[in-house]
């Protein structure tokens, strides 16, 4: 293996998985259930802090889109329905065929420099 490349195996049964398990990274458990607590409400918040972006944001973009605000929120509104539909199946999706088939590899891009 190259000095300059670090192999990481996330899933049994890739090429070069050793025997140790996914999520066994020598911590405690109590370690574990202290990063996942803090992970999980800070993802929680950044998230949840968003839906306060369009209230704040609405009136310039629905103005800068020659809409009314109110058509703005319709249109949020339907969106994060339609989000809420697909989102499941697109998730069932990426699970069942990888998400390396979504997303690209960074050498394939074909950027000139």
């Amino acid at each position: 293996m190259d000095r300059n490349r670090v192999h990481v195996t996330l899933v049994r049964g890739c090429p070069g998985a050793g025997p140790q398990r996914f999520g066994n990274r020598g911590m405690s458990v109590h370690n574990r259930l202290a990063v996942i607590l803090v992970l999980g409400t800070a993802q929680t918040l950044a998230w949840a802090s968003t839906f306060y972006l369009p209230a704040i944001l609405a009136d310039r973009i629905a103005e800068e889109l020659a809409m009314s605000s109110t058509w703005f929120f319709a249109a949020f509104s339907f969106a994060l329905v339609v989000s809420a539909m697909v989102g499941p199946r697109a998730g069932r999706k990426v699970d069942a065929i990888g998400v390396a088939a979504f997303w690209p590899h960074p050498m394939s891009s074909s950027q000139s420099g």
